[in-house]
């Protein structure tokens, strides 16, 4: 059984994968050239599955509809041929011994539905082999043939009806007829050459066809690679990620609790990098939830109309001590008079809040960093900007989709999840508003926010 479509029937039933699943069985049975009864049953019962459920796109069913109908000729197919097979087991069909005429043994027979010419022949001295031969295929083999279309220049098919009244061939092809159909004076009969054209473009259509299947299957493969060595190196990063903070916190909690520390002003300062270390980790452990979520479409966003300058003085409060810690200074410019904003607080804090840490992950050797709120005709502008190591131009939408990061030496360095940019593009989508990038390389970058202002009475 092939592995996609365990895949597929894992997948089937999410609305987000039913296109991709569709697409991947359609593929599949365009280029697939057999396929068994147990796999025919299992391509069926995916379909089934995706086309029970409700929120189904029209398009989605349609597909779905002809994809049930090639499986099932592709089933009617291989049942007919295994009942073909049931039949043969039971007919004692023997090859021609040396010395005994065609006349004498005949090895042909037409089964019951007059539509498989069956026999029996030696493959070599010593095996002897069944064979099977489709009519029709034949049918076609031999009006293509020049042999044949000379010696009957008036079409002629082969049939195994005794009242067709046709020219019986022999004993060697028992049961069969040589006929003329009325419909031979046609166009087709007339010019039989016209076949040629169609058949070679019937062989550049199937032979692109499975191109574009082989292409499409190499897609996928190489799209599902790529993602599970993405998700190798997430797997990582969370785990670095997560180790720094709770190596931390346990050092020095352990050196408070074991008296070590007796300046009052020391105690402090470990305590607070105790709960800013779980702030960190908290963070940390928010972003992979939401990113879950919003994989699900289980993340929701709770607006109201608010004043955005309560937010960025929460938010910076909160990174007020790893900016210390790293000896850096936030420029904040904030516009008091601007009109409330339908956001959700928690939200654009903890978008603030991946904006401002990426700010001091890339910001190198620089240690400044800026937080401006403004207000650009209709729109409440923030704009995060450093003087760090840039973005280069072709990765700037790129870095807002999950789990990628700008591949240079620099990035390298730095932990990171790349999960903080696209948690901050679905905030900015759910709220009806846009972001973008400016800077280059070695110079820096601005991230600036746009959401739309509440309508003033």
């Amino acid at each position: 059984m092939p592995i996609y479509l365990y895949a597929a029937d894992r997948m089937a039933g999410d609305l987000q994968w039913n296109d991709k699943v569709i697409d991947k069985l359609d593929a599949a049975l365009t280029i697939k050239p057999w396929m068994s009864l147990p796999e025919a049953g299992l391509f069926a019962s995916v379909i089934e599955r995706i086309n029970g459920m409700a929120g189904l796109s029209d398009r989605a069913r349609s597909r779905l509809a002809a994809l049930a109908e090639s499986i099932g000729a592709w089933r009617a197919k291989t049942e007919l041929l295994l009942s073909v097979r049931e039949e043969l087991s039971r007919r004692e069909l023997r090859p021609q011994s040396d010395g005994q005429s065609s006349s004498e043994n005949s090895a042909w027979e037409v089964d019951g539905k007059g539509e498989w010419l069956l026999g029996s022949g030696l493959l070599r001295a010593d095996r002897r082999c069944l064979l099977v031969v489709d009519i029709a295929a034949l049918n076609a083999a031999l009006l293509d043939d020049k042999t044949f279309r000379q010696a009957y220049p008036a079409k002629v098919l082969l049939t195994a009806s005794e009242a067709s009244g046709g020219e019986p061939l022999g004993p060697n092809l028992r049961g069969l007829y040589l006929v003329q159909p009325e419909s031979s004076a046609g166009p087709a009969s007339s010019n039989p050459v016209l076949s040629r054209p169609f058949y070679l473009l019937t062989m550049i259509a199937v032979i692109l066809f499975a191109s574009l299947g082989g292409y499409l299957l190499w897609r996928d493969v190489r799209r599902d690679l790529d993602l599970a060595e993405i998700r190798s190196q997430f797997a990582a990063s969370v785990s670095h990620e997560l180790k720094t903070p709770l190596t931390s916190i346990r050092m020095f909690a352990e050196t408070v609790r074991l008296g070590r520390v007796k300046d009052e002003t020391a105690r402090d300062e470990y305590l607070d990098t105790v709960i800013n270390e779980s702030e960190r980790l908290s963070r940390l452990l928010n972003n992979v939830l939401d990113v879950s979520k919003i994989e699900q479409g289980k993340k929701l966003y709770h607006p109201r109309p608010q004043a955005l300058a309560p937010i960025l003085r929460t938010a910076v409060r909160t990174m007020d001590y790893p900016l210390r810690q790293q000896g850096f200074s936030l420029e904040l410019a904030i516009d008091d008079d601007l009109p409330d904003v339908r956001v959700d607080a928690d939200a654009l804090e903890q978008a603030l809040l991946n904006l401002i840490g990426n700010a001091i992950k890339y910001s190198g050797s620089s240690r400044e960093i800026g937080l401006k709120l403004t207000r650009e005709g209709s729109w409440a502008v923030i704009r995060v900007t450093d003087h760090g190591v840039g973005i280069p131009p072709g990765d700037r939408q790129r870095i807002f989709e999950r789990f990628y990061r700008v591949p240079s030496p620099e990035n390298r360095q730095v932990p990171g999840t790349g999960l903080g940019l696209a948690l901050v593009a679905h905030f900015v989508q759910e709220h009806r508003g846009r972001i973008e990038v400016d800077g280059a390389p070695g110079h820096g970058s601005t991230f600036s926010v746009y959401l739309p202002l509440e309508v003033e009475p």
